[in-house]
Order: C-alpha cells, then sequence, then structure tokens
C-alpha cells in the first residue's frame, strides 16, 4: 500500500544519498554536489521547523521524498523519486497524496512548484496534474488552488 510517513532522523542518510543522486543533481537549481555534513544541519533544521514538512513516500519500502514549505497562503512543494522507482507513475501518486494531505491538514489556499525549464519530466507531470504553468525568468512556477 502507498503511504506518505513523515521523515524521522532515521532516514537523514536516504535523502542524502536521493539529493546527491545525479538526475537529482541535474534536475536542482543548486547543482554542486551536497556535503554530507550540510546535509545533515539542513535535515535538522527542516525537521524541527514549523513552516516545512519533510516525508517519504513508501509502498513497502521508500520510494520518493516530498518537502513541503509553507509560505503566507501557498505551499511550496519539492519532491524526487528515487532512481531505481522512476518511470513507474510514483510522482503522479506522490503530488495527489501532497494535495490530500494539505486539503486535509493545512489551511493554505495554493500549491506551487518552480521547476527548472528543461525538466520536461516533472514539467508534463505538474500540467498533466491541473497545475496552472507560468514561465519566469530562470525556471517555470506551478500553481493549484486546491480549497475555496
Amino acid at each position: 500500500m502507498l503511504k506518505l510517513r513523515k521523515a524521522c532522523e532515521q532516514d537523514c542518510d536516504l535523502f542524502f544519498q536521493w539529493a546527491n543522486d545525479k538526475e537529482c543533481r541535474k534536475n536542482s537549481f543548486s547543482t554542486e554536489p551536497i556535503a554530507y555534513e550540510s546535509h545533515c544541519q539542513w535535515f535538522q533544521k527542516k525537521l524541527q521547523s514549523k513552516t516545512s514538512e519533510l516525508f517519504l513516500l513508501e509502498e513497502e519500502k521508500p520510494v520518493g521524498m516530498l518537502r513541503l514549505d509553507y509560505e503566507d497562503q501557498q505551499v511550496k512543494i519539492s519532491y524526487s523519486i528515487a532512481a531505481e522507482q522512476r518511470g513507474r507513475g510514483y510522482g503522479k501518486k506522490l503530488l495527489e497524496l501532497a494535495e490530500t494531505f494539505v486539503k486535509e491538514n493545512r489551511q493554505e489556499t495554493y500549491l506551487v512548484a518552480e521547476v527548472k525549464k528543461e525538466n520536461m519530466v516533472s514539467r508534463h507531470l505538474f500540467l498533466l496534474m491541473g497545475y496552472v504553468e507560468v514561465e519566469q525568468d530562470k525556471c517555470m512556477e506551478y500553481k493549484k488552488k486546491i480549497s475555496p
């Protein structure tokens, strides 16, 4: 069964591994490899944050990660699917679960994502999921209203 669960301290190394995946770095706005110590500090800060949440997408084992950052009336989405799990529809399922979580647990009205212009897989996914695409200087922005 596919589910989202909140990340915990024991997930730090897995998030580090995924964050430094070649494809993930290529599609990130900061393409340099991430140092382990920096990642651990960032991870701890996110776990303790009142304005961010980290989740794992699991189907018996971890298949992806989701970060939600809460700003004003919107939720900024960042996600990644494990390299060996890509191309199996997990991105769509992850976004569906993220939307459901926000609708049921938060007051924010909009979901927003910023995607590099050359990241056609994510761009296609957000359009498929009903997000409105707006071209920005350095990226494409996707926005979807999820509550009245």
